[in-house]
């Protein structure tokens, strides 16, 4: 009788023992499967946010370049030759994406065109002659339309990276609306600077000098909500972790 009772004393223990194991393997697979899918949503978010974060600094890149562009060109004590084809070497590296050669033709077209005056020398007297006008003209309009494709391309860009990240994020309202913020505020940024060439060209067709100065400096504010975005995909990456 003994002998049948720690039998099932021994058998209790053995059941207790599997179910205890079973319970813990079904608990470590849980937690190895929840593992698992924060490894790939971290995967995901990363590469989103990397796509994204390359986007908005070439995006920034050319908002800034045109912008340093159209503040050089009304600029009376700047060279407008050299202010061309200053713009014209910033878009080469964001022109590279794209396959193009645009930014090499100005820059080509204008060497060919303008000779190169030594400083102790005076220019030519028909530097502000017809031909120069409708050279410059000429010049400014390629580099206009190249830098609104490469607006238009790192906009679109930055769009749809960050549609790919809301795809795999739990909370999206605070990114989405940096991302909202930073979207609008180059666009109106870029389309701000377009009056300005409208302005240049103005004074090129009646043969006048520019009267605005001011010093280029980096915006501030583009900044400050390009730092916050980052903070967004930082927070919501740890998330993840």
């Amino acid at each position: 009788m003994a002998d049948s009772i720690q039998d099932w004393q021994w058998l209790i223990l053995a059941v207790i023992g599997v179910i205890g194991g079973l319970g813990s393997y079904i608990v470590n697979a849980k937690l190895q499967r929840g593992l698992e899918r924060n490894k790939i949503q971290y995967d995901a978010k990363n590469r989103a946010f990397r796509d994204l974060t390359e986007a908005g600094r070439k995006l920034m890149s050319t908002t800034e370049a045109f912008r340093a562009l159209a503040n050089g060109l009304n600029d009376p004590g700047m060279d407008t030759v050299e202010t061309i084809m200053t713009g014209a070497v910033l878009a080469q590296d964001l022109e590279r994406p794209l396959g193009g050669s645009l930014s090499a033709n100005i820059l080509t077209r204008l060497k060919e065109s303008f000779e190169i005056v030594p400083k102790n020398m005076e220019a030519p007297a028909t530097h502000k002659d017809e031909s120069y006008r409708v050279e410059i003209a000429g010049a400014v309009n390629s580099l206009h339309l190249l830098y609104t494709l490469l607006f238009t391309y790192y906009h679109e860009r930055l769009v749809i990276s960050s549609e790919n990240a809301f795809i795999v994020m739990e909370e999206f309202d605070e990114f989405r609306n940096a991302v909202s913020k930073f979207a609008e505020y180059v666009e109106k940024s870029f389309h701000e600077q377009r009056k300005r060439f409208a302005t240049f060209h103005e004074n090129m067709e009646r043969g006048t000098e520019p009267t605005t100065s001011a010093d280029y400096v980096m915006d501030q504010n583009l900044r400050k909500m390009w730092g916050s975005l980052l903070k967004e995909m930082n927070e919501n990456l740890y998330q993840t972790l």
